[in-house]
């Protein structure tokens, strides 16, 4: 997976570290957007995630554009085998608000990496 290293959520970080983007700086937003209908792809892989036992295991997308108040954007379900091997993939519209942030649930101990892909899917 060929991650954009300006648009990361977190780089090997804590499972509870609270990534966050901004896709105006990153060059994705308002003056680059991607368009209707080209979702931006995120990536989330994990190492040693830890599930909690509740079997509810998540990714959280929160967005912005003022960063004070933030909202939900989606809520993503996912294995915890699934997040510790080839992780998963997620489609953002490509008209989210220009501040975005990642989180996870469920989850213990572990680290994991996630950011918005290069390139697009086939």
């Amino acid at each position: 997976m060929l991650f954009d290293k300006e648009v990361m959520f977190a780089d090997k970080d804590d499972f509870s570290h609270v990534g966050e983007v901004d896709l105006v700086v990153a060059g994705l937003g308002v003056d680059k957007n991607p368009g209707p209908g080209n979702p931006l792809i995120v990536h989330l892989t994990g190492s040693g995630l830890v599930p909690d036992g509740n079997n509810l295991y998540t990714v959280v997308v929160e967005s912005t554009i003022d960063d004070v108040i933030w909202g939900p954007e989606m809520t993503v379900q996912v294995g915890p085998n699934s997040i510790n091997n080839q992780g998963v993939s997620f489609g953002l519209s490509s008209v989210i608000s220009r501040k975005i942030r990642l989180s996870l649930t469920g989850f213990t101990d572990g680290v994991y990496t996630a950011g918005i892909v290069l390139g697009v899917y086939p």
